[in-house]
């Protein structure tokens, strides 16, 4: 993409945050460094977005690779062939990376199979769901970059709790949170709010350091 990207992440520890704030730092400090420049490269902080495996986590799968078609950068057609895409390596199992997982994009379009037959179904897959909106409202595609989860009710209700455990709470609406009158999303919202003070002044200090390093 020009001006975004997307990524799909499983991390096997609770570290989003740091390692996101390596990956953004690191990759404003070399473009600055490579093109000259100064100053900030991204415009905020990212969102982050607790997905369900299985159909949720395949339809986030789909959205990603549709992203460029959208952008209007490929056709639908060529959407494997944008190199900055992991849909490139679909019919490259030999060259694909070790961590790229692409069986949740293929299981959620059918239970395609990871063989040259199943790469051209997956194509025609994304070739009509592009072409179909309320196929794409059935993939909650208008909701992909909205709130803090997508999954089941019971799956968001185990993420609030693990996120609420997470921030010094008990499980049960802890660390000064009331249930019942506000939404998850509003939950969701006030942990972000009270890790981010939280992390403000370290963040300070970080950025001054690299600052200092370029």
């Amino acid at each position: 993409m020009r001006n975004h990207y997307h990524l799909a992440l499983e991390t096997p520890e609770p570290n989003l945050v740091e390692g996101m704030q390596w990956l953004q730092s690191t990759y404003a400090n070399r473009f600055n460094r490579f093109r000259g420049e100064r100053g900030h490269v991204f415009q905020g902080r990212y969102q982050a977005i607790v997905v369900e495996d299985g159909a949720h986590l395949g339809a986030v799968a789909h959205y990603i690779h549709l992203n460029p078609v959208r952008a209007g950068i490929v056709s639908v057609r060529q959407a494997n062939d944008y190199r900055w895409s992991s849909l490139c390596f679909l019919a490259k199992r030999g060259a694909r990376p070790g961590w790229l997982r692409l069986g949740d994009a293929l299981l959620a379009a059918g239970a395609l199979a990871d063989t040259p037959g199943g790469h051209a179904a997956y194509l025609d897959f994304l070739a009509w769901l592009h072409d179909d909106e309320p196929a794409q409202k059935a993939y909650a595609f208008d909701c992909m970059c909205k709130g803090w989860a997508m999954g089941s009710k019971e799956f968001k209700g185990r993420a609030d709790r693990g996120a609420q455990a997470g921030f010094g709470g008990k499980g049960d609406g802890g660390g000064g949170l009331r249930r019942g009158r506000k939404s998850e999303d509003g939950r969701w919202k006030d942990l972000n709010r009270r890790k981010r003070r939280e992390r403000r002044a370290d963040d300070g200090r970080r950025l001054t350091a690299k600052a200092e390093e370029i």
